[in-house]
């Protein structure tokens, strides 16, 4: 009967625990629960791979990417073939030069976010061989839900022109659908899919084998898109085509693909959540998924309190700020719309160089200590606190002090060394000590 009892308060204890670390998850989580996510896309730079690509045509292990008609046309074959694959590098590959990062057959260059990039061929001159059925690589995602109805959305990737290309285009495009074009049998696969008229598309030939060139444009959903489609859609008479800047013997245009987005044109820019840590601690600002158009800066604190330009890739970075008042500007431009957001986050001192410059009204004792101290305090004990950190800064224990006749008993359960003890009190007053632990 005592073990079946037992038995029974452990799983309620188990139940009650999974609850407040539920709690506690959902807490720490809050900002991105209350702001989402953003982008559209999965994997949107090609990131996550259930298998490190080996092998040309392997874009089907970059999570949520797949070539089209895959029911009709297998996915894997061997290069050169019209199956309208697109390739997946990734650093992982090492020194494969098929798939490797940054060195490889047809280029040298490395993603421009992260370790992972699509590598889809746009164009082939069909001059000497009119028949050549292998004309284009279309590159599909899965949105992680289907477009809303009536809301304008700005769409964006950013394309490099590989090398080894002989040719440069315009005409790049993203089409969106519910994934009709992979259930097509009509057409060849790697024939130019005219019908399917992209939404967004550049006019510009691309021709910058050093940059990164973002390809952007807005559309008005009509709340059926579920998938997203990259390549170049237009046929030969329509596809402008110029001899690339490298000047390769070869008769294609191939371009490397990364950083792809979907986002409603209106989505507010976000900066984070005003928060206060202990000096050498790290914080995440911003959004932590893929989004074009970013500009960080940080507002300078001399006499002129202009802003520094910091970063111009991410969306979102673990900033470890200086100790003080600090304060992060995000500048957020979708298709020509500009919004602003800041956030700021208030670094407090806890070091061993700041204790003798606090007031000394409190006192610890014993100290050193094995597994309880007594604090005493000579002034205001009103809402009194106590937090106890480590020397790098983690908080280890934070709770109110009760004190009976003058003094507070604070029961302690930490390994040998020595930490950092802070006060304070509805004075607003603070004091830091430090304590020692055998």
């Amino acid at each position: 009967m005592m073990r079946t009892l037992k038995f029974l308060v452990a799983n309620n204890w188990e139940v009650s625990f999974k609850r407040h670390l539920l709690l506690l998850l959902i807490i720490f989580s809050y900002p991105y629960l209350l702001n989402g996510q953003v982008n559209y896309v999965q994997n949107p730079s090609f990131e996550q791979y259930s298998k490190c690509p080996y092998d040309w045509d392997q874009i089907k292990f970059a999570n949520n990417w797949s070539p089209i008609d895959t029911i009709n046309h297998p996915p894997i074959d061997s290069f050169g073939s019209g199956n309208c694959t697109p390739e997946y590098c990734n650093i992982c590959a090492g020194a494969n030069r098929r798939t490797g990062i940054p060195y490889n057959d047809a280029f040298y260059q490395y993603p421009r976010t992260g370790n992972g990039m699509a590598q889809v061929y746009m164009f082939a001159d069909t001059t000497n061989i009119p028949t050549f059925p292998y004309l284009r690589d279309y590159l599909q995602g899965k949105l992680y839900k289907p477009l809303i109805s009536g809301k304008t959305y700005c769409v964006s990737f950013y394309v490099n022109l590989e090398e080894s290309s002989g040719y440069a285009v315009n005409h790049i495009g993203a089409y969106f659908d519910g994934g009709q074009i992979d259930s097509s049998s009509a057409d060849y696969c790697g024939y130019p899919h005219t019908k399917n008229i992209p939404q967004v598309f550049s006019t510009a030939v691309i021709n910058d084998t050093a940059n990164w060139v973002k390809v952007e444009g807005s559309f008005v959903a009509n709340g059926t898109e579920k998938y997203i489609t990259i390549g170049n859609f237009f046929d030969q008479a329509h596809t402008t085509h110029v001899p690339s800047n490298t000047g390769s013997g070869f008769s294609d245009a191939y371009y490397l693909v990364d950083d792809v987005s979907v986002v409603e044109s209106d989505a507010p820019a976000f900066a984070g959540r005003d928060t206060t840590i202990v000096a050498g601690d790290s914080v995440f600002i911003g959004r932590n998924e893929i989004l074009p158009g970013v500009q960080w800066s940080l507002k300078s604190r001399d006499s002129g309190g202009g802003w520094v330009l910091i970063d111009t890739l991410q969306a979102g970075f673990w900033v470890k700020p200086a100790i003080g008042t600090n304060t992060y500007m995000v500048k957020q431009t979708l298709c020509g719309m500009v919004k602003y957001d800041t956030v700021t986050i208030t670094v407090r001192r806890v070091g061993i160089n700041e204790l003798n410059s606090l007031p000394n009204n409190w006192h610890i004792y014993p100290n050193p200590a094995k597994n309880e101290i007594r604090v005493v305090n000579v002034g205001n004990t009103s809402n009194a606190a106590l937090a106890i950190y480590d020397l790098s800064g983690r908080l280890l224990l934070q709770q109110p002090l009760k004190f009976d006749h003058g003094n507070a008993k604070v029961p302690l359960n930490l390994v040998p060394g020595v930490y950092i003890v802070h006060f304070s009190n509805s004075d607003e007053r603070e004091q830091i000590e430090r304590l020692v632990i055998y």
